[in-house]
């Protein structure tokens, strides 16, 4: 019997702000950009709010609930998506910071515990793009993706040739063994 934990769809928003508007007019609130809600708006709760994407303080203390409520977990699978939905914001950059600090959060209070990971359509810039390494060297190559995420600590559970698979192509298969 094994002990799985998926998350998936996390959409984190580094850019989060508490007390900002819910309801800003654009197709995703809650940021940083948009300021403070003015007197009668629905603001932003520390939490989060359903109309808005995760605030990084509340993925951070799931996955801290998750270690202490769960320490016999197996592996974790990953199946990405941690950009926000703010497309017209995103950059190679900034997609990047989602996903380094998701993994890295769930490295730090899963130490130990292998991670599988698999992207999701918002990793990419521009959203939903998934080049192999035909593309490597071009315009939209993945390479600054695929490398850098590559080399985090949920990359030392897979053997060598699906590194560097992973690294070339973003994807990758391996036998999962508890």
């Amino acid at each position: 019997e094994l002990k799985v934990l998926q998350i998936t769809d996390v959409h984190l928003d580094l850019s989060y702000l508490p007390g900002s508007p819910v309801d800003c007019g654009l197709p995703c609130c809650c940021l940083s950009e948009t300021g403070l809600a003015e007197d009668g708006q629905d603001a932003a709760g520390f939490w989060g709010d359903y109309s808005c994407d995760l605030p990084s303080n509340t993925f951070e203390d799931m996955v801290r609930h998750v270690a202490e409520a769960h320490t016999d977990l197996d592996y974790v699978i990953y199946t990405g998506d941690s950009p926000a939905h703010d497309v017209w914001l995103q950059t190679t950059d900034k997609n990047l910071e989602h996903q380094v600090f998701v993994l890295n959060t769930i490295d730090q209070y899963l130490p130990g515990i292998p991670v599988y990971l698999t992207l999701g359509n918002h990793e990419g810039f521009p959203v939903n793009s998934f080049p192999t390494s035909t593309e490597m060297d071009t315009i939209v190559s993945g390479d600054w993706l695929y490398g850098a995420v590559g080399e985090l600590a949920w990359a030392a559970n897979l053997e060598e040739e699906a590194q560097a698979m992973f690294k070339e192509n973003g994807f990758y298969s391996t036998l999962v063994k508890p």
